[in-house]
């Protein structure tokens, strides 16, 4: 899990290249989405459709910290996007 709010730190870097040495699928998650400018919980709701429920201002500061996280993932040569928008899974 990534905190979208600290974004990728040393611990989930050596995590991660320790899955990527033994070839270990794996998925990450961003984690304390809530904490992302006014945003509003919605019970029992995916990511995906509570974000559509937010001010456009909480939907700017989501997309800012995790397109962020998800340049840092794919600079360090991982296939990352959001689940919603990811075209090649593999």
């Amino acid at each position: 899990m990534i905190d979208l709010q600290h974004g990728l730190e040393n611990q989930t870097l050596e995590s991660l290249e320790l899955l990527a040495k033994q070839k270990t699928p794996f998925v990450v998650a961003l984690n304390k989405i809530d904490r992302s400018y006014n945003w509003k919980s919605k019970n029992d709701a995916s990511s995906f459709l509570a974000l559509k429920d937010q001010s456009n201002e909480t939907i700017n500061d989501y997309k800012t910290k995790s397109k962020g996280i998800i340049s840092e993932l794919n600079a360090k040569g991982y296939n990352a996007a959001l689940y919603w928008e990811n075209e090649d899974p593999e």
